[in-house]
C-alpha cells in the first residue's frame, strides 16, 4: 500500500510516496 503523505521542505509543500511499511517504522 501506497502512502501519500505531504511534508514541508525548506518552507514549501512537497508531495512524498512511500510504501505504509516504511511509515510504520517512524
Amino acid at each position: 500500500m501506497k502512502l501519500k503523505v505531504l511534508v514541508n521542505i525548506f518552507g514549501r509543500e512537497t508531495s512524498v510516496e512511500m510504501d505504509f511499511s516504511q511509515v510504520a517504522k517512524l
